[in-house]
């Protein structure tokens, strides 16, 4: 912080839980029909997806959008963001599952290529997903977060995100079979 010590002790800081979805969808709904936003089907609910529990991030996102495009739609919102859509998501964890370690890295690449997509965002809506896997052993989830965590915390650092997406292309590949079995 850029506050001098002396003021810093006769401060309080507080820190506020982030808001649930429900609460954020509202507020944000409040404030684009105060402000004449258009919003079409999943423009909000994709502000609020990408907020995080932050208002003030949900808020940016929808003033980003509407200025950019005019109108709100969650196609409008991710395209604003450039992060991923969850259906792009669904479609890497689609190919890290079922295809193998070659075909799934040209694919991924090239989506990032033509996306402009960071492997960042990508890592973020998979773990989201992988969290919705079903598994009857829990310990194989937790392996696979955790392996993920560690590309993250490896990009975080300034390490190659060619070769951060070659490991997690070869995360998936190493637990494919199990999840495969821990699913059946």
């Amino acid at each position: 912080s850029k506050i001098i010590p002396a003021l810093q002790s006769r401060c309080t800081r507080f820190r506020f839980a982030p808001l649930t979805e429900e609460q954020a969808l509202a507020r944000t709904a409040v404030v684009a029909t105060a402000e004449g936003v258009r919003v079409h089907e999943g423009g909000l609910e994709a502000c609020v997806r990408l907020g995080l529990g932050d208002m003030r991030r949900c808020l940016n996102v929808l003033q980003s959008a509407h200025m950019a495009f005019g109108e709100v739609t969650e196609n409008n919102v991710y395209l604003c963001t450039g992060a991923p859509t969850p259906q792009e998501v669904e479609t890497v964890l689609r190919w890290l599952l079922e295809e193998d370690f070659a075909e799934a890295f040209t694919r991924i690449s090239q989506l990032m290529l033509d996306k402009g997509l960071a492997l960042q965002d990508l890592l973020t809506g998979l773990h989201e997903h992988v969290l919705l896997i079903d598994v009857r052993d829990p310990m194989l989830k937790a392996q696979l977060v955790a392996s993920l965590a560690d590309v993250e915390l490896r990009l975080s650092v300034g390490t190659s995100e060619k070769l951060q997406l070659g490991g997690m292309v070869g995360i998936f590949q190493h637990s494919k079979v199990a999840l495969a079995q821990a699913a059946a």
